[in-house]
């Protein structure tokens, strides 16, 4: 994004009216929850407001294709991530295995202990979290260096 815009402060004003787009969000999300305290997230809400066919079409469609998909976009993209260091170019097949070997050693690490797979998104979402904040940090420094 940074190339994209050219300037730090440009770009962390743009991140930061993401975020807020972003919380606007998931307040209007807590407040659903609240109106129907319910179990089954979206599916409820839907099937609330507009009935049981949309509902069904939703969890049909998110158990079918945008759940698999999701996973899948997500493994690849971390298979690049963890291939980078040790290929500048990793070859397509390189790739595409250890997003496999990813997305089994997850449904292992689940079907073993759903446990341990909390602590491990524990973990990854601390990492996460760090990340954003060394983005930010590293942001305002060199905003206030630039001139």
């Amino acid at each position: 994004m940074l190339r994209s815009v050219g300037s730090w402060g440009l770009s962390l004003i743009i991140w930061v009216l993401s975020g807020v787009a972003a919380l606007c969000g998931a307040i209007c999300w807590a407040e659903l929850a609240t109106i129907f305290p319910k179990q089954g997230g979206t599916y409820i809400f839907i099937k609330e407001g507009l009935g049981d066919f949309p509902a069904f079409l939703y969890v049909s469609t998110r158990v079918f294709l945008l759940n698999p998909c999701s996973n899948a976009v997500q493994a690849i993209a971390s298979a690049e991530y963890l291939m980078e260091p040790l290929s500048p170019c990793p070859p397509t097949q390189a790739i595409q295995t250890v997003a496999i070997c990813l997305l089994l050693l997850m449904t292992f690490l689940h079907c073993y202990s759903t446990t341990l797979t909390s602590n491990l998104n524990t973990v990854i979402t601390t990492i996460k979290l760090l990340t954003l904040l060394a983005i930010t940090i590293a942001g305002f420094i060199n905003l206030a260096k630039s001139p």
